[in-house]
């Protein structure tokens, strides 16, 4: 559903923006990319582990991972909004970005930071709902969250 939605979407945002700001909105969603891969694979482990101790009736051990997961995310989550903000301040000015967009630029980075943040520690949620094999309902948030970044966008 993403890659149809930004199919349709990528050429809106090139006419409302122009060719300049479209190319300093494509630097700051790479930035983000970036910023996913503080995820390190932990939602994944999330759903394996929360799906074998609860198939073993474990709950004392599931609630366990679910916590220092959660744990886990919080803290990458203030770290990705530390480094985006690090960024902002110190590396907009390094990239061959237009003058006129330095400040949009670090607001976007700031922002990037947050919502990588939350999404990681949403990402907790989305592992033990996977684990519990309950992908319909993983893939209605996904397809949810998608259509609402693109109409907010």
């Amino acid at each position: 559903m993403s890659v149809l939605l930004s199919f349709f979407a990528a050429p809106f945002i090139v006419r409302q923006l122009g060719d300049s700001a479209y190319g300093v909105w494509v630097l700051m969603a790479s930035v983000a990319g970036y910023l996913g891969l503080l995820d390190l694979g932990v939602r994944g482990a999330i759903t394996r582990h929360i799906a074998r101790f609860s198939a073993r009736h474990e709950d004392l051990a599931a609630s366990r991972t679910a916590t220092g997961a959660l744990q886990l995310f919080m803290v990458l989550g203030v770290l990705s909004v530390v480094v985006s903000s690090g960024l902002a301040l110190g590396a907009v000015d390094r990239f061959s970005i237009p003058v006129e967009y330095h400040d949009a630029a670090r607001i976007v980075l700031v922002l990037i930071g947050f919502n990588v943040g939350v999404s990681l520690i949403a990402g907790t949620y989305a592992g033990i709902v996977c684990s519990c094999n309950r992908l319909d309902l993983a893939n209605l948030v996904d397809t949810v969250i998608a259509v609402i970044r693109t109409g907010t966008t």
